[in-house]
């Protein structure tokens, strides 16, 4: 058998990536083909003679290669070239025996393991890689792709992992224009970016926004100590180009003020048909629930668009003191009257979750 019509071993595409392959020799109709496996625990020798002849002779019948139809596999089963490049065959499945013309499932991973350098019949099987045993994070499968921090990716490769920066142009120092080169953290990202000294009057925005941190501190006592008021907080963060502070609103009304709208409120916690009721040896209850849906108000000319059902503190007797201790913050829609005609506004209202009763406030 001449060099040129030597036929050339066909390896599958999967198991490329995974397998050292070489030709060690040729002996007139055989063409003998060395793999290494180097995935796994062991190092797995694995051999085959391939009989290929100067042409392609495939049988016509056979339940694994086609004749006029082609070949017909049992579902799930790969539909491969031979590894003499010739006929359609298929894959030869987990437990199957195979050699270097009866190629295993490349598509189920599968790969020839013959049981001695000298045996030219193997068995197919998965070829398992290490998996990866990384500190402060835990295990990971080989194959399997995880991050160190935001800006470092790594991934298992048979035991041992590799990584590459997220942030490759930190590595990347800019060119000598830039004076001062200096890597800076931008608020909100996690790559640094560089900065030069002649950036900084094209950039102040950014160092600006970078240096700012948004703080916002608590909410004030409500201004009426029944019926609407105010809360207000300080918050310092970036707007309008500056770091700035400014004093945050909410709406808040920590009990209604009528007689009428009390014993509403106060029903809620003693009616038979409420869903509160006094705890015995209690006064009062410290925290109840509007008795029905009414549109709140923000004292001035805007009404909420949805009718609600606060929470109020409750109106304890004697010189009991009850207050809120756990509020939210919710914005909500609201119908105002301005400049002779109806808009929408959304404002924020404080929503009360729990109150507390004291002796004295």
């Amino acid at each position: 058998m001449s060099r040129q019509q030597k036929r050339k071993l066909t390896i599958p595409a999967a198991a490329a990536t995974s397998i050292d392959h070489y030709f060690s020799g040729h002996d007139q109709e055989c063409l003998y083909v060395y793999y290494k496996f180097t995935r796994g625990r062991a190092n797995l020798l694995v051999q085959g003679a391939v009989q290929c002849g100067p042409s392609c002779r495939c049988s016509s019948g056979g339940p694994h290669e086609g004749g006029e139809g082609g070949a017909r596999c049992p579902d799930g089963v790969s539909l491969v070239r031979d590894g003499c490049n010739c006929c359609s065959i298929c894959a030869r499945q987990q437990g199957d025996t195979c050699d270097a013309v009866q190629l295993c499932d490349a598509r189920r991973q599968l790969h020839c393991v013959y049981p001695d350098r000298n045996a030219s019949v193997g068995t197919c099987k998965v070829v398992q890689g290490q998996s990866c045993q990384v500190e402060g994070l835990g295990q990971y499968k080989d194959g399997a792709t995880f991050k160190l921090d935001c800006r470092t990716q790594c991934s298992c490769q048979n035991g041992t992992y590799g990584c590459v920066s997220l942030c490759p142009h930190e590595g990347v120092r800019p060119s000598a224009e830039c004076r001062n080169a200096r890597l800076v953290r931008l608020r909100g990202n996690c790559c640094r970016e560089w900065l030069c000294d002649h950036d900084t009057l094209k950039q102040p925005l950014a160092l600006a926004r970078a240096s700012c941190e948004r703080h916002a501190g608590d909410w004030s006592p409500c201004s009426a100590s029944c019926g609407v008021g105010v809360s207000t907080r300080l918050v310092t963060d970036f707007r309008l180009g500056q770091c700035r502070s400014r004093n945050e609103t909410r709406i808040c009304n920590v009990r209604p003020c009528t007689a009428l709208d009390a014993a509403g409120a106060a029903g809620s916690a003693g009616s038979s048909g409420s869903r509160h009721r006094t705890r015995r040896n209690h006064l009062c209850r410290a925290t109840v629930r509007a008795s029905c849906a009414a549109p709140l108000t923000d004292g001035a000319n805007c009404t909420s668009v949805a009718p609600q059902t606060p929470k109020y503190c409750g109106s304890c007797p004697g010189r009991r003191c009850c207050f809120p201790v756990l509020t939210t913050t919710t914005t909500l829609p609201f119908h105002c009257f301005e400049d002779g005609g109806w808009v929408t506004r959304h404002k924020d209202v404080m929503t009360i979750v729990r109150c507390r009763c004291k002796p004295k406030c």
